[in-house]
């Protein structure tokens, strides 16, 4: 049997709104009918091959498949960019992004709520009908790249910091593993460039924590 890697496999609820967690590192809304995709840094492995030094150029390729097999599973209407989207300055790998989002994909709405790498002008985003925000309401849940310093009364689910948590094995084991993080007031979404790193972090037992292992999203316990 083939198996689906790109299916929604473990589900969570927040403030009354049920998200579902895919093995590829990405959020599925069921009820608004809506992906959310935090940490893309596309155009990042192009960008340092640029500056001569010697990256797989074919993972960036990779990402942009694991993002159509993604929208091709799931009924959506709205794609949501939580953030860096985009690494860089424009280069080559803009060009197939937008090729594949204003193609086979012209029917969903694509909405970037800016992160710090978003750094090429707002234009060249809307000329290819990417809606861009500061933060995003969804129900109860405010969606932000960042963590939302404001004072709010809202859930906040951001990016930004990559999250990933060390499992321990028996013996000396110890194994790396970026995560989904649910705390009291926020959650963090995991990247979902290849191309990045992990901040390390600290779970409360009070904390719900998700790593994607193998052909599907578990559950980890913080003792």
């Amino acid at each position: 049997m083939q198996i689906n890697y790109h299916k929604p496999v473990c589900e969570i609820e927040i403030e009354g709104e049920l998200l579902h967690l895919g093995i590829d590192k990405y959020v599925y809304l069921p009820a608004h009918k809506l992906v959310i995709i935090s940490d893309l840094h596309l155009g990042k492995i192009t960008h340092f091959r640029k500056h001569g030094i010697a990256l797989p150029v074919q993972s960036e390729g990779e990402d942009l498949q694991r993002l159509q097999l993604i929208l091709n599973s799931h009924d959506i209407v709205q794609c949501i960019f939580l953030g860096d989207l985009f690494h860089s300055t424009l280069n080559s790998s803009w060009i197939e992004f937008v090729q594949l989002i204003n193609g086979a994909f012209s029917d969903i709405q694509f909405t970037l709520v800016v992160g710090n790498h978003d750094i090429m002008d707002a234009e060249v985003y809307t000329k290819v009908g990417i809606r861009l925000v500061k933060k995003l309401m969804i129900g109860n849940i405010l969606f932000s790249h960042e963590k939302w310093e404001e004072v709010t009364d809202y859930y906040n689910i951001y990016g930004h910091i990559h999250p990933g948590v060390t499992l321990k094995g028996k013996g000396l084991q110890r194994l790396r593993l970026p995560c989904f993080y649910f705390g009291k007031v926020e959650g963090i979404l995991p990247a979902f460039g290849t191309f990045t790193g992990l901040y390390m972090i600290e779970a409360k037992s009070t904390d719900t924590v998700f790593v994607a292992v193998k052909d599907k999203v578990i559950k980890i316990t913080n003792n």
